[in-house]
């Protein structure tokens, strides 16, 4: 070692000839007027010392022999306390791992390297450092590393900053969902990873839209962020958080091999369990969850994350639920994905339509109406109801294309009729819950209305009571009053199984309540009747008509017709029928109308 052991200032090194040089010593000078007689490799000190990087000498272990002066200025420790192994106390902490598994890896395969460090200055901040290392190799074995340091504080705190606009949502400052993924993924790779079980939580804000819609997106992001802060205090700095989306946020963690499971999914409604403040106003709002677990639900990241989501898609038919995944869950997404292939092939040629079930007064057996219900017609089993591709439905786009579809059927439909003097009445239409989150669907109705050269009083929409959770009240109301304005009434079905409440039929326009079939089932059972006889006299002291849907049989006819329900729908007068049927039908039921 002895040809470097005197420093940069005064050892012996070789020129690009091979030459033996030496360094001239610093008190050397020419006299006045002469040029100094410089070497080939005092060139090449001048320059670097010009030049951003500093130079250094290690041995075979990586203990420092020399180090460039410019160093110790910036450190602010004196040479004595540098060499050796002694520059590792100016080393950032959290970069000593990896500092030394570079040297390893390094003596290893005999390869040059490069790392990233923070070096700790005089005034007590670290600074971003690139490290480049070299190794002199000898009859296989390495004699000594020479390599330089440069300080890159500046590119690396920019790159830093692009990185993490990259990497994080800009609202919430959370992971985004490319790098929660990223992340995930890395924890399964990590080879001293442990025994632990990963939990995956998926998580829907409810009711943020109608919030976004009534009070603006200030609100609503601000709502979002006061979500994120909770999340982070109930979980803490040991799991992984992101907002994947919209109001979609995600967490990862691990829990010790038969620990609680549940005690995730509680953490995460407990957030929800108070209002949040915003200026100065609480806003009650829940999530829809789900959650997946490893090994247990799949083997690796992505399959984690798959089944994550199919439970929270089964959490999401409600407000405030919260699913595990379940192997049948699995199963569901199979058939939902079948359901939207049928739809759009049944819907490029064409073979949807609808058909139309009568709507009789249980008094005067008139047919006062027709509920327009959608058909396709399968190639090979012909005519199929549409619980068949009732997923479709979950999918904006193609919900969209199926009521555009229904819709310019049934006005071409009631053409005919009018045109052939058939006394439909009113047909109801159907809408699906998705277009209702698209935004205001009066205007957009009542268009299509005029195109198709209809009035407004021809039809009835139905809504269902998911619609009146789901969306802004107060656009819901002013849609519905315009629709009400322009002729059209309104029915709220399957009243009375799911979340609406009797506040909804005062704050919103309701024309007719239709009754669940669950209902008919048993019409003679004392509480079934009960909740019809109340039902109907809810809707006679709101002034709002009441038909039971359902009806099977002249017994439940009669039933309902004493307990003073308006209307009948069912098999015991029709099933549904296509649009040439109608006009026979009506003519049949007026015949039989004394039979019921």
């Amino acid at each position: 070692m002895e040809a470097y052991q005197d420093g940069f200032s005064h050892s012996a090194w070789s020129d690009a000839s091979g030459m033996p040089v030496q360094w001239a010593d610093s008190s050397d000078s020419s006299g006045p007027g002469q040029i100094a007689s410089l070497s080939t490799h005092d060139l090449y000190r001048f320059a670097m010392e010009l030049g951003p990087t500093m130079p250094w000498l290690a041995d075979a272990q990586g203990v420092m022999l020399e180090m460039d002066p410019r160093i110790f200025e910036l450190t602010g420790r004196e040479k004595e306390l540098c060499l050796g192994r002694g520059f590792q106390q100016s080393v950032h902490c959290a970069d000593m791992d990896m500092v030394m598994a570079a040297w390893r890896r390094g003596q290893d395969d005999l390869q040059p390297f490069d790392y990233d460090l923070r070096i700790l200055l005089r005034d007590g901040n670290y600074r971003w450092h690139r490290v480049r290392a070299v190794p002199f190799v000898e009859d296989g074995r390495v004699r000594c590393w020479y390599g330089t340091f440069e300080d890159f504080h500046e590119r690396r705190m920019a790159s830093d900053a692009v990185r993490w606009v990259a990497d994080h949502d800009e609202l919430t400052g959370l992971l985004n969902r490319r790098a929660f993924i990223r992340e995930v993924r890395g924890k399964f790779a990590a080879p001293d990873r442990d025994e632990s079980e990963t939990v995956l939580v998926l998580l829907d804000i409810d009711r943020l839209k109608p919030i976004n819609e009534r009070f603006g997106n200030e609100i609503g992001d601000k709502l979002l962020c006061h979500v994120a802060s909770r999340l982070g205090e109930s979980f803490g700095s040991g799991v992984l958080l992101a907002r994947t989306n919209g109001d979609e946020f995600a967490l990862c963690l691990s829990l010790p091999v038969g620990s609680d499971r549940d005690s995730a999914l509680m953490r995460a409604q407990e957030v929800f369990s108070k209002p949040f403040l915003v200026q100065g106003r609480q806003y009650d709002i829940g999530a829809s969850i789900g959650m997946a677990l490893h090994p247990r639900d799949a083997e690796n990241a992505d399959a984690l994350f798959k089944t994550a989501e199919f439970a929270l898609f089964e959490a999401k038919t409600g407000v405030g639920v919260v699913r595990q995944f379940d192997a049948s869950m699995r199963e569901q997404h199979q058939r939902r994905l079948s359901a939207l292939f049928v739809a759009r092939e049944a819907l490029a040629q064409k073979r949807i339509f609808p058909f139309y079930q009568p709507q009789v007064d249980l008094v005067t057996g008139e047919v006062v109406g027709f509920e327009a219900l959608l058909r396709w017609e399968h190639k090979r089993h012909g005519i199929q109801p549409a619980a068949m591709i009732s997923g479709a439905f979950e999918d904006a786009e193609l919900a969209a294309a199926l009521d555009l579809r229904m819709f310019e059927q049934i006005v071409e439909d009631i053409r005919e009729w009018r045109a052939k003097g058939v006394p439909f009445g009113r047909v109801a239409i159907n809408t699906s819950v998705v277009r209702f989150r698209a935004g205001s669907i009066a205007g957009e109705l009542l268009r299509r209305i005029e195109e198709g050269g209809l009035s407004p009083d021809m039809l009835e929409l139905e809504i269902t009571e998911d619609v009146l959770i789901d969306r802004a009240p107060e656009q819901l109301a002013r849609d519905m009053l315009v629709l009400r304005e322009a002729g059209m009434t309104i029915a709220l079905d399957d009243f009375g199984t799911g979340f609406a409440s009797l506040i909804h039929l005062k704050e919103f326009a309701i024309d007719v309540l239709k009754i669940d079939r669950a209902f008919m089932q048993d019409m003679d059972d004392r509480a079934n009747g009960a909740i019809v006889a109340a039902l109907v006299r809810l809707g006679k002291r709101l002034s709002i008509r009441t038909v039971a849907e359902g009806v099977e049989t002249a017994r439940q006819a009669q039933l309902l017709r004493l307990k003073g329900c308006d209307i009948g729908q069912g098999f015991l007068f029709s099933p549904a029928v296509p649009a040439r049927d109608v006009a026979e039908l009506i003519r049949s039921l007026a015949n039989d109308a004394s039979t019921f």
